[in-house]
């Protein structure tokens, strides 16, 4: 079996490179993309809520991007309600499903 030494200061460059972050941004568009695309459609709200933040970590100074939801209603779409005044709901697992989907 083969023997891998890793440079820490050589992992931490490519964390740190413009082209990190330019891959992560791709990616989060794509699950972006596919969030908007796969949402449940009631009101419309759910599929256009969702948003891209990034910057640096501020340990590691490494790129880090973020998808997610400013709806209100996010977490009971993508976890379902079971004891809801209104009524069970299954969870629809959209922001779940897309990432899985990307990163296959």
């Amino acid at each position: 079996m083969a023997r891998v030494e890793m440079s820490m200061a050589g992992v931490k460059a490519i964390l740190q490179s413009p082209e990190a972050y330019a891959v992560l941004g791709k990616k989060a568009r794509d699950v972006k993309a596919r969030c908007e695309a796969t949402a449940p459609v009631r009101s419309g709200d759910y599929a256009a809520s969702f948003r891209i933040s990034g910057g640096r970590q501020k340990q590691t100074d490494a790129a880090v991007v973020y998808v997610g939801s400013d709806d209100p209603a996010a977490a009971h779409i993508e976890w379902g309600t079971k004891n809801s005044p209104f009524g069970p709901t299954p969870p629809h697992h959209t922001m779940a499903n897309a990432l899985t989907a990307v990163i296959e």
